[in-house]
């Protein structure tokens, strides 16, 4: 009996067994689960005025991996700088308006 506990056909099936216990562990939202993902595109004056830090930070981080974000009124350029201007004041700044 010894020798059956010990086949290297045992010890394969409970390597393999072991493995796809392992893999199946890891749920596939953690393998993809990118938070610059969940930031939109395009954001609207009033949504970015009534962000919180926590978002602030989100669209920040997005910014910085790469992601181009737009303000609405804004360019790319001057919506990174407002995003900056906000999370180091901890108040959201605005400009005036063109038809103004």
């Amino acid at each position: 009996m010894t020798y059956a506990t010990k086949s290297p056909a045992l010890c394969f099936f409970a390597m393999a067994f072991a493995v796809a216990l392992l893999t199946t562990a890891i749920p596939a939202s953690a393998m993809d689960g990118d938070p610059s993902n969940q930031v939109p595109h395009w954001i609207s004056e009033s949504s970015f005025n009534s962000m919180n830090a926590y978002d602030l930070y989100q669209v920040d981080r997005a910014q910085r991996l790469g992601k181009r974000i737009v303000i609405e009124g804004y360019t790319a350029s001057e919506s990174r700088n407002l995003v900056d201007e906000a999370l180091n004041t901890g108040t959201v700044a605005t400009r005036s308006s063109f038809s103004e």
